[in-house]
Formats: structure tokens, sequence, C-alpha cells
């Protein structure tokens, strides 16, 4: 029986001289892999579709283990998301939410909510007006750490529970969690100033401005704190480039 299902294409390796071996994730299926037969070829009209971080339909038939290669009967390109290729920095971006996904889930797992985040926040970078656009990161890479369950709670202090009324004193990446200016007294925060200000920024849903290069590394460490398989992730290096030329 076939299934028809969007996907995303995460990551993709050579396979001969001709084709590729693509990780996609899957709308309703979570990640998959496939065989693709002939797409290295200037001729081939599926190119764009298996370009990573493209929005496709596949049809497929499904193998009984997830971890086995999977032959595609068609796929149709849904959305290149052009715009968002010609951005570097959003595209960079978009990578390591690719790469956190392909590393952090499970093959064969359904992973909708996943899904649903990812496909959100490619819309958003591509979308040419669309408000607070350099902060669909920062709020994706929030997000998924509440969708893994590792909850950031940034409304009241670990150590005197007392409720925060401004950016918080520390920020704890063992338990999620933060003190306040007063518990931390005269000891020296780990944790730039900024990145806490712009995390309590976040957490607020507040939209002014803030350093979203410190807010961005804190929640990556705080995922990479959390998940072994994040340990390394290869796309941070090009972001971290593509950021010193932006």
């Amino acid at each position: 029986m076939f299934v028809k299902t969007n996907a995303i294409p995460l990551h993709r390796y050579s396979y001969g001289d001709s084709s590729w071996v693509i990780r996609f994730l899957t709308q309703d299926f979570g990640v998959q892999s496939f065989l693709i037969k002939g797409v290295k070829s200037m001729a081939s009209s599926l190119r764009n579709a298996v370009e990573p971080l493209s929005l496709v339909e596949l049809v497929y038939r499904p193998l009984g283990d997830p971890t086995k290669l999977h032959y595609i009967k068609e796929i149709a390109l849904l959305d290149w998301h052009k715009n968002l290729r010609e951005d570097l920095l959003n595209n960079a971006c978009s990578l390591v939410m690719a790469e956190i996904i392909l590393k952090s889930t499970p093959q064969g797992v359904s992973v909708p909510e996943e899904f649903a985040l990812f496909e959100k926040a490619l819309k958003e970078y591509n979308t040419l007006d669309c408000p607070h656009k350099d902060l669909v990161f920062s709020k994706w890479l929030w997000a998924v750490s509440e969708i893994w369950g590792y909850h950031l709670e940034l409304g009241f202090c670990n150590h005197c529970k007392e409720e925060l009324k401004d950016s918080p004193g520390e920020l704890l990446l063992e338990s999620g969690g933060v003190l306040c200016k007063k518990c931390m007294g005269v000891l020296p925060a780990k944790t730039k100033e900024e990145t806490l200000e712009g995390l309590w920024k976040l957490s607020s849903s507040c939209h002014e401005d803030f350093p979203r290069t410190y807010v961005e590394n804190a929640l990556i460490a705080y995922l990479r704190h959390h998940t072994d398989s994040l340990r390394y992730l290869n796309s941070i290096s090009h972001l971290q480039e593509i950021r010193k030329l932006c």
C-alpha cells in the first residue's frame, strides 16, 4: 500500500555517480531515508525537490523496517523556499535546525509537532514581509526545547522561589531554571547580561530588539547540555562563518 505525505529534506549524501540517499522529515512518519536514483543529472526534474529545506509531497510504499532505504514512487515540489535561500544568515540558521532535528529524532517515529514547527519556521524565513523574522531561530529553539521536555522556567527564582519582575541574574543549564539578581548577590554570573536580558524578553513574548546571537547560542548550549546526540553539530561552524560575514 502506498502512502502520501508532505516532507522536508534534511540531509543527503552521494550513492554512486548519479544518485542520492536523502533523509526526509515527513509530516506523518517522522524521519525516513530514501534512495533517489538519477537526480544528480542536470536534466533531472527532481533536482530542486531533493534540495535540503524544500517542502515536497512524497508517495512511497513503507517498508516494515524504518531503518531501510525506501524507494519513492512520486515526488512533487511544493515550495523551494527561494527567498530563504537568498538570505545567507537565515539559510544557515535553517540548516542548524535541520541537523538538530536529524540528530535528535529516532528514525521512523512520528513527530508531527516537530514537523509543523519546522515548516512554520521555513515559511516565515521565506516570507519577505514576515514581522520579527530575526527572532525565528530563537523562537524555534525555545519551542523545540519545550516539545522535547526541556522546559526553561524564567518566571521565578530557583532558590528563593520569588516571581521575577525583570531579567534573571544567572541561567542554570542543569535544571533549566534561573537565579534572581538578589540571590546572586555579589557573585559574578557565568552567563552574559545581554543573554539573560534576551532570554527574559523571549520568554515574555517581547519583540524588542536584543542580541539574537547570544540568545541563540545559549539555547543551543542548553539543548546540547541535555542531549548527547547534539554534542557536535557540523552546521554550527558554517553558521558562525556566515555571522561574521553578515
